[in-house]
């Protein structure tokens, strides 16, 4: 089983470690991971991953978006779901 908290360390290394995607004077990259509790199989992409909203694994549906944000005002860059059992690099917009 993986530890979310190490999972989520790793991740803001490789972040911040980038030169395109560690904050600078200009902004910061936000990147956002939300999973919501969703029931059934109607929906696309339901199953059972990591719900960060939820704070443990469950059935549900995960938002990736990012956005860009600096001294003046933030705005969308990016959203997709995310598909269940799949690693962040194949989600679907």
């Amino acid at each position: 089983m993986w530890d979310p908290g190490a999972v989520n360390a790793r991740r803001l290394e490789l972040l911040l470690a980038g030169e395109a995607t560690a904050p600078h004077a200009g902004g910061v990259l936000v990147v956002d991971d939300s999973g919501d509790r969703k029931e059934g199989t109607a929906t696309a992409r339901v199953g059972r991953q990591w719900l960060g909203r939820v704070g443990k694994t469950g059935n549900g549906v995960v938002t990736v978006t990012t956005l860009w944000a600096d001294r003046r005002m933030s705005y969308p860059l990016h959203a997709g779901a995310l598909h269940p059992g799949a690693s962040a690099c194949r989600w679907q917009e």
